[in-house]
């Protein structure tokens, strides 16, 4: 066992250590680290009582020389072989704060949560630590999320699209288009500019009743019945007259009978080159229609019954209209046949009265 005097002149701390240990290099070595870790309080006594015997090893000093030769070279000694030794020995220094330690060196609990550094995070909704600790979710020009511990895109940056659904490029394609701006559609109607695939398309508006195809599906006015912006008008017979009205209980009652019902349709609503259509009766009494608001006989009219087209537009078909003689029964028709028999039985044909749709 090598031991020192307690009687030695006062020397550096150094000084004493390579007096103590000349011929024991690995001794120094070991000791010499331990210095430069926490030396501000180690005085002579104390090295001078810490039990250094070499051959016994009751000290652990042997242990822990014998893992630092592992990380010693004699012509280039390391730091991290050095700790790595000492490690082996189970020796730690003063003061390091291990994983999982607070700095004061308490045990941090994370419960469900996850350590990562000094901190507790959620790894299946933290975008710092998404899946993993240091796993962060950037996705190129785009927001992003962590849900169930997979990065997600949000939502692009304007004028950034993702074409691709590559989550590694992100929104890779760029293009100024600008959703929700006004804008025509391939049928001519007004639409709403939409960004798909990186690419400006103008969609059309929902089908109106305007004479027009709004959807740019090839149809106009289909959606009439949805938007009910058609009325339908009923044909009744009786003491020899034909009558028409919007309303049932006037074409099928004690003096006249139901012969179709919803025989044609008139707009609800004025529309561009529409007639208004009056129901009107003469001063005998006989039921007819016009579009004068006397009823071209200076009556005021008894209903407005809607519209029809001066011409033929969206589907519309035409009305014929025949009369007898002395204003004795008014008939319109939607059959070219049944106006041709109408003539033949002594009525006069008035022409088209006016262009209608058919049910």
């Amino acid at each position: 066992m090598i031991k020192g005097s307690l009687h030695q002149p006062k020397r550096g701390k150094m000084d004493f250590l390579l007096g103590f240990y000349h011929g024991n290099f690995k001794s120094l070595i070991l000791l010499t680290v331990l210095c430069l870790w926490n030396c501000a309080g180690v005085e002579e006594q104390d090295i001078l009582n810490f039990d250094m015997s070499l051959e016994t090893g009751t000290s652990g000093i042997e242990s822990g020389i014998s893992g630092m030769n592992a990380g010693i070279d004699q012509s280039h000694m390391t730091m991290a072989g050095m700790t790595a030794g000492m490690t082996t020995a189970g020796m730690t220094t003063a003061g390091m704060t291990t994983a999982g330690e607070s700095e004061a060196g308490t045990q941090i609990d994370c419960g469900e949560l996850t350590l990562c550094g000094s901190i507790c995070v959620d790894e299946s909704n933290d975008p710092q630590n998404c899946g993993g600790c240091g796993r962060t979710c950037v996705i190129p020009n785009a927001s992003a999320s962590c849900v169930d511990g997979q990065c997600l895109l949000n939502e692009c940056q304007r004028s950034y699209f993702d074409v691709d659904q590559d989550l590694s490029n992100g929104c890779e394609a760029f293009n100024d288009c600008v959703a929700g701006e006004s804008c025509m559609s391939s049928c001519g109607s007004e639409g709403v500019s939409e960004c798909v695939n990186a690419q400006s398309q103008c969609i059309p508006p929902a089908e109106t009743c305007n004479l027009q195809d709004d959807d740019c599906d090839g149809s106009c006015d289909e959606d009439w019945q949805a938007l009910n912006c058609r009325v339908g008008i009923h044909r009744g017979y009786g003491q020899g007259e034909h009558i028409y009205s919007n309303e049932l209980n006037v074409v099928s009652n004690s003096t006249h009978r139901l012969e179709f019902e919803n025989y044609f349709y008139l707009a609800a609503e004025t529309l561009p080159n529409s007639r208004p259509v009056f129901y009107c009766k003469t001063s005998a009494n006989k039921p007819f229609l016009s579009t004068q608001t006397d009823c071209g006989i200076n009556r005021a009219p008894l209903r407005n019954l809607g519209f029809w087209l001066a011409s033929p537009e969206c589907g519309a078909s035409p009305l014929y209209h025949l009369k007898l003689s002395d204003d004795r029964d008014f008939f319109y028709t939607t059959s070219a046949n049944e106006r041709d028999h109408a003539v033949g039985l002594g009525y006069q044909d008035q022409g088209v009265v006016g262009y209608i749709w058919l049910p």
